[in-house]
């Protein structure tokens, strides 16, 4: 199965905190009470930076919370919001860092709560990506069906404050389809590779929806394997839009021996595959499920005929 380690959303943050753009923030506000708080928020955030640096996330999260609970009052006021927002989100980053899970997950939920409704740009997009960081603490909890919410809700977040790309579909769609495998819900899984392939499979030139509608494919071919369905018609199909890109090719021909090896031996075809891909290397690809599942063929004799087959597909070398 392909894990597809997937760029979904770009969202151009930048968090550091040069002494060049916070004096250029005072300038725009003279009120000194403002200035003086200004000041004193950018030092404690320094700080903070400091100690994440150091790796040292009890003393930033000591330094945020004193800094959130002294200035989060002034969450609202424009020449403050980003500032603190920035705070709250560093704070709840914190605790992931740390690995507490609990309270990373209470904070990101307390940040969005909070900031959801903000008309300021930083804290907007600040809150899509403690969506991220959310998903990022479910998955290590493998709270899944609860990932896959969230990826859904994302895809109208990110319509609704217009940070909506199709790479951004695109990528949460395939997460939400490797998150059913996973579940071994492989019916929803192919529902959704479905989906992806439908609607765009006909936008290939583009090299990162290619990308992402090939692993679609390939990853479709296995779960129908992984929950004994037939894959012909699929891999026919397939192969025609693969066919000058090897790279994808070759694992589409691998999975089409691995299923045939359930009925007969394949060492014909697997001489062929050894000759036709012995120039390409096999990248991105995870044999775990399919190890897996061949444990548990009944026919012995299939069985071990399958294993030796994944371990020629596994430990295959470029020939020079």
């Amino acid at each position: 199965m392909k894990k597809f380690l997937y760029t979904i959303i770009t969202l151009g943050l930048i968090f550091s905190f040069s002494s060049a753009k916070i004096d250029s923030a005072l300038e725009l506000n003279k009120k000194n009470e403002e200035n003086v708080k200004l000041h004193k928020i950018f030092d404690m955030m320094n700080l903070a930076k400091k100690y994440r640096k150091d790796k040292n996330y009890d003393k930033e999260i000591e330094v945020l919370s004193n800094l959130t609970k002294e200035y989060g009052s002034l969450k609202n006021r424009p020449a403050f919001a980003k500032f603190i927002a920035m705070s709250y989100f560093n704070m709840a980053d914190a605790y992931f860092k740390k690995g507490d899970l609990e309270n990373a997950l209470l904070n990101f939920d307390n940040f969005i709560d909070d900031f959801k409704d903000s008309k300021a740009e930083i804290p907007k997009k600040l809150v899509l990506l403690a969506y991220i960081k959310k998903i990022d603490v479910l998955k290590k909890q493998n709270r899944n069906r609860e990932v896959i919410k969230l990826y859904y809700k994302l895809i109208d977040i990110a319509k609704e404050k217009k940070f909506y790309k199709t790479t951004v579909e695109l990528g949460f769609l395939f997460e939400i389809a490797y998150l059913y495998s996973k579940e071994r819900d492989f019916d929803n899984a192919i529902r959704v590779y479905n989906q992806i392939i439908e609607k765009y499979k006909n936008k290939i030139d583009d090299e990162d929806i290619k990308a992402v509608v090939f692993a679609s494919m390939i990853n479709k071919v296995e779960a129908k394997i992984l929950s004994n369905q037939r894959i012909k018609d699929d891999v026919e199909e397939y192969v025609d839009y693969m066919y000058d890109d090897k790279k994808y090719l070759m694992q589409i021909d691998m999975l089409d021996i691995i299923h045939g090896a359930i009925r007969k031996d394949q060492s014909k075809k697997i001489k062929k595959w050894n000759e036709d891909y012995k120039k390409i290397k096999m990248i991105d690809y995870s044999f775990d499920w399919l190890e897996k599942w061949a444990e548990t063929i009944d026919n012995r004799e299939a069985r071990e005929r399958i294993k030796k087959y994944i371990m020629i597909f596994k430990n295959h070398k470029v020939k020079k």
